[in-house]
């Protein structure tokens, strides 16, 4: 026997996943061009890169918040956790059941694809501050063979003063 009103709910959920996928999809976008700048080096545009994610990151989250709310529509808490139960397939169309699941499997699969490209990213970066390090102290010892070399004389304090005239 299909439920309506579970009907009702399942049809938000599937447009709620869709909504997530698609800014999951920009997501990926954004993430690729992050992916690219890193590896021209070009810092600055990765910084730019950063605010548009974290801007889609708020969207996320109030798009699962919303997924939230209407998992919260089912009442029981058993089911809230668990989708795939029988049960509740049975009170809904398989229609409705697979698109949610072709919606949920979407996000899945582009998380997965970010995720993999974010993992190039922080490798890339993390080499990125190695080489940096690296430098650094390279600099730190030429600073000091340098200044070992070319001492201000005026900074030694005279050890005795002559007198003579």
């Amino acid at each position: 026997m299909i439920n309506r009103d579970l009907n009702f709910i399942f049809k938000e959920l599937i447009s709620a996943y869709r909504e997530m996928a698609e800014r999951y999809e920009i997501m990926l976008g954004i993430v690729e061009e992050e992916n690219l700048f890193l590896k021209k080096g070009e810092l600055d545009r990765v910084n730019e890169t950063l605010s548009k994610k974290n801007y889609l990151i708020m969207e996320i989250d109030e798009i699962s918040g919303n997924i939230r709310d209407l998992k919260a529509g089912f009442g029981n808490s058993t089911m809230v956790n668990k989708l795939e139960m029988p049960e509740l397939k049975g009170l809904v169309s398989d229609l409705i059941w697979n698109e949610l699941y072709e919606a949920i499997d979407e996000v899945k699969n582009l998380i997965v694809k970010i995720k993999k490209i974010q993992d190039e990213n922080q490798a890339i970066l993390m080499n990125s501050f190695e080489g940096l390090k690296e430098s650094i102290t390279k600099l730190k010892t030429y600073k000091r063979i340098i200044s070992s070399y070319h001492f201000n004389k005026s900074d030694i304090e005279p050890r005795f003063i002559d007198k003579r005239k």
